[in-house]
C-alpha cells in the first residue's frame, strides 16, 4: 500500500455475542485497489468482521475508518460499499433488472440514468439477455451474477463479498471466482472477500488473512502464506502437509533420521518441518523408503500415502503418467524443494 490512507482500516475491533468473542481485537488495513480475502473455518469471525466493515454489525470496541475518515458509527448506506451475500438476497417478485436497479434507486439515481447503468453492469457480468427474468427462473450462478451486478451498480468505493460462491457447484464456482477478480481489476475496485475455501483464497487474492478464534493468525501474499506459514495452525489449514518433528543442528534441519540441506536454515533447536506432497519425487536411491498405503488418482497427479518403517505417514504427489505404485509396494522418495519450518 502507498503512503495514502488505506481504503479501509479496522483498528482493534472487538465483537462478542454473549460470552463468545467473535472478533477479538482485530486490526487490518486494505489498500485502494487491493483484493484481500478473509480465510478461516466456520465460526472464526470472518463474516462478523466483514459485517462490521459494512456497518451491518456494530463493534463493541475499536474503530472503522474509510479513506481515513472515522466511519464506526456510519450507517451502511453512507459507507459507499457494495455487499454481495452468500444467499444472493434477491427480491423474488422483482426481475433481474429491477433487482439491480433497486440499488440505484436507493442511491437516488435518475430513472433514465439508472436504466442505462443497469444494462451496463449486466453486460459486465454477462447477464444482459436475462434482465427480464425473475430469480426463480435463473440458475444459482446467474442469480449470483445479478447480486454482483446490483452491488457494483452504484460504483461503490469498495466491494464486500460474504462467501458468494459457497452455494454453487465446483465448475461454476471456479469460473465465477476468476470473473469476480477480473471484474474488480477492470474497475479498479477494492475488495474484501470472505471464504472458507483455501484454494479459492489462494487463487484470487493479493493478500490472504487467516483467522482463528476471532483473531488474525497470519496475513500474507498467497505464495508466502503457502510456502512460509507462520504457525502450525496455518501450515495444517492451508494446503496438504505432513508435519515432522525436526531439530536444527549446526544450521541443518534433521528429521526422520536424515539431514534436509534444502531447507532454509534457522537457529539451532527444535522446530516443525512442513512437508508438502509436491516437494517429493520418486527416486530408487531416495532416503525416504516405505510401503505404499494408498494411491489416489487425481488426474495429472497420483496422491501417494507412504508409511515409513518408523510408522510415520507422508503424502507425495507423483506424475500419474510415469508412475503407478500400488498399495503394498515398496517406494523410495527424495526431497526436491525446501520444506518450510515453523515453531514447534
Amino acid at each position: 500500500m502507498s503512503g495514502a490512507a488505506p481504503r479501509l482500516r479496522l483498528e482493534a475491533v472487538r465483537k462478542a455475542f454473549g460470552s463468545a468473542r467473535a472478533v477479538d481485537g482485530v486490526s487490518l488495513a486494505v489498500g485502494a485497489g487491493e483484493f484481500v480475502t478473509l480465510l478461516g473455518a466456520s465460526g472464526c469471525g470472518k463474516t462478523t468482521l466483514l459485517r462490521i466493515a459494512a456497518g451491518f454489525t456494530a463493534p463493541d470496541g475499536g474503530r472503522v475508518a474509510i479513506d481515513g475518515a472515522d466511519a464506526t458509527a456510519a450507517a451502511p448506506a453512507a459507507r459507499g460499499m457494495g455487499f454481495v451475500f452468500q444467499s444472493y438476497a434477491l427480491f423474488p417478485t422483482k426481475t433481474a433488472a429491477e433487482n439491480i436497479g433497486f440499488a440505484l434507486r436507493v442511491a437516488g439515481r435518475p430513472r433514465a440514468e439508472s436504466a442505462a447503468r443497469v444494462r451496463e453492469v449486466a453486460a459486465m457480468v454477462a447477464i444482459l439477455p436475462l434482465l427480464d427474468r425473475y430469480p426463480h427462473e435463473l440458475s444459482g450462478g446467474q442469480q449470483q451474477r445479478v447480486a454482483l451486478a446490483r452491488a457494483i451498480a452504484p460504483a461503490p468505493r469498495m466491494l464486500l463479498l460474504d462467501e458468494p460462491l459457497a452455494a454453487l457447484d465446483a465448475r461454476i464456482r471456479h469460473r465465477l471466482r476468476d470473473e469476480i477478480r477480473a471484474l474488480t481489476d477492470r474497475l479498479g475496485m477494492t475488495a474484501l472477500y470472505v471464504t472458507h475455501d483455501q484454494e479459492e483464497a489462494l487463487a484470487i487474492s493479493d493478500r490472504v488473512v487467516v483467522m482463528r478464534d476471532g483473531r488474525i493468525e497470519q496475513e500474507a501474499a498467497p505464495a508466502d502464506l503457502y510456502l512460509r506459514p507462520a504457525s502450525r495452525f496455518v501450515a495444517e489449514f492451508v494446503g496438504q502437509a505432513t508435519l515432522l518433528e525436526a531439530e536444527i543442528v549446526q544450521g541443518v534441519p534433521q528429521a526422520l533420521g536424515i539431514a534436509w540441506p534444502l531447507a532454509a536454515a534457522r537457529a539451532d533447536g527444535p522446530c516443525l518441518m512442513v512437508l508438502r506432497p509436491e516437494e517429493l519425487a520418486a527416486d530408487p536411491d531416495g532416503p525416504l523408503r516405505g510401503i505404499v498405503e494408498s494411491a489416489r488418482f487425481l488426474g495429472a497427479m497420483l496422491r501417494v500415502g507412504l508409511v515409513l518403517p518408523c510408522g510415520t505417514r507422508i503424502a507425495a504427489d507423483l506424475p500419474a503418467r510415469h508412475l503407478r505404485p500400488a498399495p503394498g509396494e515398496a517406494l523410495a522418495l527424495r526431497p526436491i524443494a525446501a520444506p518450510a519450518l515453523v515453531p514447534r
